[in-house]
């Protein structure tokens, strides 16, 4: 392979490289492009990044680079990058083969999460429901003529739960201690179209990623469970002339403390 001409070259995120032609494939549910690029040998790694994306922190400072779309179709992203060295072959100060260029097959694929053109990850969503029995020594529930409901014959009240998970991708840290720190929490306002106190911070599943450079990034999964009664409230018999239905509940006597405390879930950043 000679020397490629730098007349018919072009930019693409700041690389110089050249376009050997493209493929598109388009179906129902897969719809997919495969770019064919040579750019130099000393050049492959941060166009690789660039059309990859990648996550950087410095001095408190977070820089995120969103992986290229395609030209036409943006809902396509960048996925993956396949590098051939090509050229005529010579040796490093090492001796090690050395290339003058690097052929790379980019492809692009659906973006599985795409939140104002970035892709942040991906969402899931799952409906449950939970179940709780009336208690035995008093009624708790009046049918509408005003009487009272035996437990035996209604013995259970379902409601609905939802779990929801989203993915953030090409994190530059791994958060542990907002992690710790919003276990077992509840919102405090709206969260992502749930009124305050409905929705539960499950936890995290996190996954290590290393950009072409070396660099680390994290994929996380940051995991909810939303329910329609809020997660502070308990059935309540009425007793002894007791206000029954769902109330609050507490940990202590001075009503300070709920199970589930509320907490701004506006750190995760997910609005």
């Amino acid at each position: 392979m000679t020397a490629l001409d730098s007349t018919t070259s072009i930019t693409l995120a700041g690389v110089m490289c050249w376009d050997e032609g493209v493929r598109e494939e388009f179906g129902r549910s897969s719809p997919r492009a495969v770019r064919k690029l040579v750019c130099r040998w000393t050049d492959r790694l941060d166009l690789v990044n660039r059309l990859l994306g990648y996550a950087t922190s410095t001095g408190g400072t977070t820089t995120v680079a969103q992986p290229l779309t395609y030209k036409g179709a943006p809902f396509l992203v960048c996925t993956h990058v396949e590098i051939e060295g090509t050229g005529m072959l010579g040796a490093d100060s090492d001796g090690d083969a050395a290339y003058p260029y690097a052929r790379l097959r980019v492809i692009y694929d659906p973006s599985e999460f795409n939140n104002d053109g970035h892709e942040t990850g991906n969402e899931n969503l799952d409906f449950s429901s939970e179940v709780v029995a009336l208690p035995m020594n008093g009624p708790s529930l009046y049918w509408s003529n005003g009487d009272a409901v035996d437990p035996r014959a209604a013995p259970a009240i379902h409601f609905t739960t939802a779990t929801f998970s989203r993915t953030l991708y090409s994190q530059p840290t791994l958060p542990v201690n907002l992690i710790f720190t919003l276990l077992d929490t509840v919102n405090q306002g709206p969260f992502l179209g749930a009124a305050a106190g409905k929705v539960r911070f499950l936890g995290a599943r996190t996954h290590r990623r290393f950009t072409a450079t070396g660099a680390k990034n994290w994929d996380i999964t940051l995991a909810f469970l939303y329910r329609s009664i809020e997660h502070n409230k308990s059935f309540r018999a009425n007793l002894s002339g007791d206000a029954g239905g769902w109330q609050d509940i507490y940990l202590d006597e001075s009503l300070t403390q709920q199970p589930y405390p509320p907490a701004d879930y506006s750190a995760f950043n997910l609005a």
